[in-house]
Order: structure tokens, then C-alpha cells, then sequence
């Protein structure tokens, strides 16, 4: 199979959910949509017969399309279809490892997929990677998000920036006491389960950083292996630096503190048949790999974070 797609050029993109957080449901309804050939096509996200078939209002139908694509559900296929990744495939289809993100292994691999690549959003890709600091205000974003926006020297509009910040941190944060509205809105997002952002009050929220009981070892081992991938510089070994503090990381990713990550690489040689090894040699802390092709690992890790 495969798997994750490798980390793209980094891009700005500040929109496209409609300020709706993502919903347990909606990736499988995607997929459930797509073609025997795992195609889908684009006009399915704006027809009204698509909005009636699924009893969702216009925005949220689009809400739906960008988060497809945000989590690596879907991607562009032709100028007029989009289609399945394997990786969809795998997990959300009707025989596949977890088709309603039941599990919570689906819930770690998508916050992977969202804010660890950030091709869709460049404001959880922020949050989670270049924010250096544990407690922070909306404010400290909007400020880290400025910077690069003029470094890029782009154009967004400032109420563009705050319904993306808020929309983003309303997706990690518990609810701060506003009135619910709707169904939609009591509903509360699938990655608040991961508890990542605690909020402290409407302004001020902290990194839940330490270890993370329901993120298993094969699956913090197949997200390492794909940001090793990932990495511009292809060298056999990878300090432990790098894994826990470099952006894209999955240290910084999934917020793990140096014991939660040393823990996990203790017995990365277990779980991918000696092919990775630990090593902790003068205080030298590092993995090394003995096979260049990482995919068949990383398949069978993932079989294995849903057996």
C-alpha cells in the first residue's frame, strides 16, 4: 500500500472548512461517495442533489470537502475529480481497519495528517510546530501567523486569519462556555478527544505536553518513519533531537516530552524486525536503519496499530 504522501513545500492556506470543526462522520461519508474506482467527482461538493442526499447545508457540505482533503482522504485526481488515497481506503472503507474513527489510532493519524503535513492549513501547522512556547493566547498565533504571511510577503484579510484561529483551536480545545446553537455545534470535534490544547479561559490555552496514553507505540513508530521520509536529508541515522524538536516532528506533532518519546524508540527494533534499531552509545541518543525502503515497514505497523 501506499502510504502517507511525503511533506510538500510549505504553503499558506487559511480557509476552506467554513469555520466548522471536523465531525466523527464525515470522512467516511466521503468516502462512502467515491466511485468502485475510488473516484469521486469535484461537482458532487457543490450539487444541490448532493445536499439533499446527505442532509447537510451548503458550507458544510464544502466543510466536508476541505477536511477530506486536509486529512489525506482525498486528493486531486483529474481538473474535475478528486480520488481515494490508499490510505483512505484502508482505514474508512467498508471492510477497512476502522471506518468511524472508533478507534483512537484513527484520531492520532489524522492530527498527523492535518497538522503535522499542514498542506491544508497553515495555522494548525503553526500551532503545533512553530509556536515555541506551551501557554499561549490567540493573540501569540495571529502574531507567529503574521510574520510568516509578510515573510511570504502574502495578502490575508484579518477576519480571515481570526474564523481560521479560532475554527482551529475550537478543533483541540474543550468547549469555553458559549451558547450552543445547534446539533453540529454540541457536537464536540473528533480531535478534542486527543487532548492536546487545555483552555484555561477564552483567551488562554496550554500545550498538554507528556505522554499519550492512547497514542500506541506502532503507530508513533509509523508516524516517525514517515516524517524520516519526509526529510530532506535521507541519512541512515536520526538523532533524538530531531524527533522530538524538529518541525514536523512527531515530538512537536503530538506535543511527547523526551522520556514519552526514549520510551517508545526502547523497542522500535520489536516492532519493525530489527530493521530500525535505538542507540544510546557516549549519550549519543539516535535510530539508525538497516533497509533504505521504509513502505513495507510502515505497512505492516500500521496492520498492526489496528490488530
Amino acid at each position: 500500500m501506499q502510504n502517507i504522501q511525503k511533506q510538500q513545500v510549505f504553503s499558506l492556506t487559511f480557509s476552506g472548512h467554513e469555520t466548522f470543526p471536523l465531525r466523527q462522520t464525515w470522512l467516511k461519508k466521503v468516502v462512502d461517495i467515491a466511485s468502485d474506482e475510488g473516484v469521486i467527482e469535484k461537482k458532487f461538493f457543490s450539487d444541490t442533489q448532493s445536499l439533499a442526499e446527505l442532509g447537510v447545508g451548503k458550507n458544510m457540505l464544502s466543510a466536508m470537502r476541505y477536511w477530506a482533503l486536509a486529512c489525506g482522504i482525498i486528493t486531486d485526481y483529474t481538473p474535475s475529480q478528486f480520488r481515494l488515497t490508499d490510505l483512505a481506503k484502508a482505514i474508512f472503507c467498508d471492510n477497512g481497519f476502522d471506518p468511524y474513527s472508533e478507534n483512537p489510532a484513527t484520531v492520532w493519524l489524522l492530527h498527523w495528517l492535518f497538522a503535522g503535513k499542514g498542506q491544508k492549513s497553515t495555522t494548525a501547522y503553526v500551532l503545533f510546530n512553530k509556536l515555541n512556547t506551551n501557554k499561549f493566547t490567540k493573540q501569540d498565533l495571529e502574531n507567529c501567523l503574521k510574520d510568516l504571511i509578510e515573510l511570504k510577503e502574502k495578502k490575508v484579510a484579518n477576519k480571515t486569519l481570526e474564523n481560521d484561529i479560532d475554527t482551529i483551536i475550537r478543533n483541540y480545545s474543550v468547549n469555553t462556555g458559549k451558547i450552543i446553537d445547534n446539533y453540529e455545534d454540541f457536537t464536540d470535534p473528533i480531535f478534542k478527544e486527543l487532548n492536546l490544547i487545555q483552555t484555561i479561559d477564552d483567551k488562554e490555552f496550554i500545550f498538554n505536553r507528556g505522554s499519550k496514553e492512547s497514542l500506541s507505540d506502532s503507530l508513533f513508530i509509523y508516524t516517525l518513519l514517515d516524517f524520516w521520509q519526509s526529510c530532506t536529508s535521507q541519512s541512515n541515522s536520526l538523532s533524538l533531537d530531531r524527533i522530538i524538536y524538529e518541525e514536523g516532528s512527531p515530538g512537536r506533532v503530538y506535543k511527547l516530552d523526551e522520556n514519552s518519546v526514549v520510551n517508545k524508540l526502547h523497542y522500535i527494533d520489536q516492532f519493525t524486525d530489527n530493521k530500525i534499531v535505538w542507540s544510546d552509545i557516549a549519550g549519543i541518543k539516535q535510530i539508525f536503519k538497516k533497509d533504505a525502503n521504509l513502505d513495507p515497514i510502515m505497512d505492516q505497523l500500521l496492520e498492526k496499530t489496528y490488530e
